[in-house]
């Protein structure tokens, strides 16, 4: 098979989310677009990438293709839901706050994950304004503030260090819950359950 056939099989072989190209030394390899990103999430095109490319598989590695994708879907998100501009800010915020308290003041030594959230809450943004909301008869819960307050509350108890105290990562959860109510002024009630929901199911990943 010549090297412009397997470029045109691959597609056929689950590797569809990335752009096709030769570079100077006549390798194939995959790029993110803008439209690419749109139609799957970070983690699972990263999964992907890596079924092709086993090289790719380190900690560094795995944090450029997240930045990547967050800039990419970033840019097709404002092109194509402008009204996501004013909210993400906001949701980023939350969930951001969230995810720091978790990985730093609760668990600790896992940092380096830390710049790899973006890519994930693009991807909750860009999904939320383009469905409407509505995830195709996807469960959206009833979850309240007072729940997802709770929810981090919970992981701290079960995980923290004896020695670390609630009481000096309250702010955390303090900014998180005021971002995200900042968030919910500028959305219809299905959209203020959306990003809650999500943000339930980023944080339940950590129990």
């Amino acid at each position: 098979m010549n090297k412009r056939a397997f470029i045109s099989f691959l597609p056929c072989v689950g590797f569809s989310g990335f752009a096709l190209a030769a570079d100077t030394q006549n390798r194939v390899k995959f790029e993110l677009t803008p439209e690419i990103c749109s139609k799957d999430s970070p983690g699972s095109l990263w999964g992907k990438k890596l079924e092709v490319d086993s090289e790719a598989s380190s900690e560094q590695e795995q944090t450029r293709f997240h930045e990547e994708y967050e800039a990419k879907l970033r840019e097709w998100t404002d092109l194509k839901q402008p009204a996501a501009k004013a909210v993400r800010p906001h949701v980023t915020k939350a969930y951001m706050s969230a995810m720091e308290y978790i990985v730093l003041d609760v668990h600790g030594g896992l940092i380096h994950v830390l710049p790899r959230f973006p890519a994930d809450i693009e991807w909750h943004i860009w999904n939320g304004f383009n469905l409407g909301f509505a995830e195709h008869g996807a469960s959206i819960g009833r979850y309240t503030h007072k729940m997802i307050a709770e929810l981090l509350v919970t992981i701290f108890e079960a995980y923290a260090e004896p020695y670390k105290k609630l009481a000096d990562s309250q702010s955390s959860i303090d900014d998180c819950l005021k971002a995200l109510i900042e968030a919910e002024r500028l959305l219809p009630q299905q959209g203020a359950l959306y990003f809650r929901t999500h943000l339930v199911r980023e944080i339940r990943g950590w129990l």
